[in-house]
């Protein structure tokens, strides 16, 4: 039977120092942890390996020949082990989102971190936002409801929606629109998410609904720009859409409004990746969710 692997190592790290103490420094324990562990090794093999003095350990014998038995086996554990390491450093940062994220937040402030960042290799791949993450993913960007068992999360952005609509819409329409006339208005909804309008109006206005001219589009996507094109009138989560809110491209119709539906967080494993970039990467995003562009201000205030 193997001896315990924490005992063998123990008594690895004190021959090769000659000393308990040098041999708890590395391995972070204190020198009688390393102790107990080298009369464990002891008593399983049934021989004496240090003799100690007041100030040193000495090999005995016994000791020095299975240290050499040992000696090559452990180099070659730990050439292994940087080799892996070392892959595993080198490689980019798997980063997996949505296609809506990606597009309307991510992609837009990537270049700044490219350019503050250039020895950082990231591969990005596309999900459903309601995707697990795989084992094969360091960083998932995802909207969660609830917590993730088995998965550190951090909140990234709040998922505030509002309603938008283009300047031209709001301009034909007096420059503002009222909760009580939204059943005259055209509203555009995403084949993703049919119960958003329901949901976002709330009970009280659910009337409008059946009142107004609804077209439903494929995707959140194409109701933002249908949105801009001057279509309708589009729900969208703020946090997507703050660059046309701040050129002016899209505008809010309504005051009042900005119902939560689920933040997006950073999702990764509970063992951070030791993966370049992983944590340069996830600080920058958490510093850039706080940089928020000034938006268009909402009802009536068309510039």
């Amino acid at each position: 039977m193997l001896p315990p692997m924490n005992a063998l190592v123990a008594f690895e790290a004190a021959a090769r120092h000659e000393s308990l103490t040098r041999a708890a420094a590395e391995m972070h324990v204190t020198p009688g942890a390393v102790g107990r562990q080298v009369k464990k090794l002891e008593d399983h093999l049934g021989l004496k390996l240090f003799t100690r003095t007041n100030r040193n350990i000495l090999l005995t014998p016994e000791g020095r020949r299975f240290y050499e038995s040992i000696n090559d086996i452990f180099l070659q554990l730990r050439r292994e082990v940087e080799r892996v390491s070392r892959q595993t450093r080198d490689r980019p940062l798997n980063v997996r989102t949505s296609m809506m994220f990606m597009r309307y937040w991510l992609l837009p402030r990537l270049p700044r971190f490219f350019a503050s960042h250039p020895d950082i290799k990231l591969n990005f791949s596309v999900g459903r936002s309601s995707d697990i993450p795989g084992p094969d993913i360091d960083l998932t960007i995802k909207i969660l409801d609830e917590p993730l068992p088995g998965f550190k999360v951090k909140r990234l952005l709040k998922g505030t929606m509002i309603a938008v609509c283009s300047r031209e819409y709001l301009t034909n329409r007096g420059g503002a629109i009222a909760y009580a006339s939204l059943g005259e208005e055209t509203l555009l909804h995403s084949s993703v998410h049919p119960e958003q309008w329901k949901i976002w109006l709330g009970e009280a206005h659910l009337a409008a609904l059946d009142n107004a001219r609804n077209i439903v589009l494929e995707g959140d996507g194409l109701s933002y720009e249908a949105a801009a094109e001057g279509i309708g009138i589009a729900l969208a989560r703020q946090c997507l859409v703050e660059r046309e809110l701040a050129s002016g491209r899209l505008l809010v119709p309504m005051s009042g409004n900005g119902e939560r539906f689920g933040d997006y967080y950073l999702v990764s494993p509970d063992v951070s990746p030791r993966v370049k970039g992983f944590m340069e990467f996830s600080r920058w995003l958490l510093e850039n969710s706080k940089v928020v562009p000034e938006t268009a201000k909402a009802a009536g205030q068309i510039n």
